[in-house]
């Protein structure tokens, strides 16, 4: 799965559930299957 920028912000700013820096750090971990 290949996400540009723009695509990856559209989606955290989509999620509800992300209310702060750790939520956005938590779902790019799910993203990218803890890679990061």
């Amino acid at each position: 799965m290949s996400l540009s920028k723009d695509e990856l912000v559209k989606l955290i700013l989509n999620n509800s559930h992300i209310k702060t820096a750790e939520d956005i750090q938590n779902t790019l971990k799910d993203l990218f299957g803890g890679l990061l």
